[in-house]
């Protein structure tokens, strides 16, 4: 959706369907052009645990630093988007907030499924943790909770660090630098 300029604004459990081992989208009632969505606050649209923290709070948490907004800027500029030079009081819904949907997604799954290797007494120990995280995580509010602002910033960090010790173990073992626009993800 993203190559075609377009943003779902749900994806959620319901709206992804299985077929022969693929994952499908489905449902694009609320799916809009990226460029068409206006310039201005429209009400939210979306299942609430699974809206990116950012559409909840319509404000971007994560573009605050330079560095970050020119990695927005090369985004946009190869699929002619233009957010980032906006003033810091206008939001937009954009693909990374599909992306994340697609986190909430992914962490909602690992929590109502516990694997098949632990034991009974293993899983009763682990029920009331499961559900009390999940129940924070996934409280249904369009608001958000402090707990899934405090989990996707903490997951946002632990990837940026993650990729900042890889490009530097590359370069390590290859004495070259990552192409400039992968330097900045």
């Amino acid at each position: 959706m993203r190559l075609a300029g377009f943003v779902h604004r749900d994806i959620s459990p319901g709206n992804c369907l299985m077929y022969e081992r693929q994952i499908k989208i489905s449902d694009l009632e609320y799916a809009r052009r990226y460029e068409s969505q206006g310039k201005g606050l429209a009400p939210l649209t979306g299942t609430p645990g699974f809206m990116a923290i950012e559409y909840q709070r319509s404000r971007h948490l994560f573009l605050g630093k330079a560095e970050d907004r020119d990695v927005l800027q090369d985004l946009e500029a190869d699929y002619d988007l233009t957010m980032s030079d906006a003033p810091d009081s206008w939001f937009q819904y954009n693909f990374l907030h599909d992306l994340e949907a697609v986190v909430w997604l992914y962490t909602w799954h690992l929590l109502d499924t516990l694997p098949d290797c632990l034991r009974a007494d293993d899983i009763t120990k682990l029920r009331k943790g499961i559900k009390r995280l999940r129940d924070e995580l996934f409280d249904g509010s369009l608001t958000g909770s402090p707990g899934r602002i405090e989990f996707i910033t903490d997951l946002a960090r632990d990837v940026k660090s993650s990729y900042e010790a890889a490009t530097d173990m590359l370069k390590e073992f290859t004495g070259k630098q990552m192409p400039r626009r992968l330097q900045k993800v």
